[in-house]
């Protein structure tokens, strides 16, 4: 095997902080009048709080489980009522830690566009790798 295609099939495999980011912004972007958001203060129905993602329809539950899987994180929808269309991914404690720092404050009403601010360690986040695809 030669190194280009050792180095193009482990591109495909590491996931940075700014493709998660992209991919958020694609959400929010297909979302229409739906929303969705991320909240470490969900009730599991154990009663205990975990962290996760509210939604409001089913694409936007289909394409945040996408993203989750993509990181490799373990997760459940619960609904609270019979209405398919809204419910919670609830994340799993071993990986709440992650979620938090990935996800937190996102909404699908806002889109995070990356700057250039000059600052270094701002900037560099952008490409921090966060994941690895399975």
């Amino acid at each position: 095997m030669n190194k280009k295609e050792t180095f193009n099939r482990g591109t495909k495999q590491v996931i940075t902080y700014g493709q998660v980011i992209s991919q958020l912004n694609n959400i929010a972007k297909q979302s229409g009048n739906d929303d969705a958001y991320f909240s470490s203060n969900l009730i599991s129905p154990e009663n205990k709080k975990v962290a996760g993602f509210k939604f409001s329809s089913i694409q936007q539950r289909a394409s945040l489980c996408e993203l989750l899987e993509l990181l490799g994180m373990r997760f459940y929808t619960h609904y609270k009522n019979l209405d398919p269309h809204v419910g919670e991914l609830h994340i799993a404690p071993e990986h709440t830690e992650m979620a938090k720092k990935l996800f937190d404050n996102w909404c699908s009403w806002v889109i995070i566009e990356p700057k250039i601010t000059g600052n270094k360690e701002l900037d560099s986040q952008w490409f921090e790798i966060v994941g690895h695809s399975r």
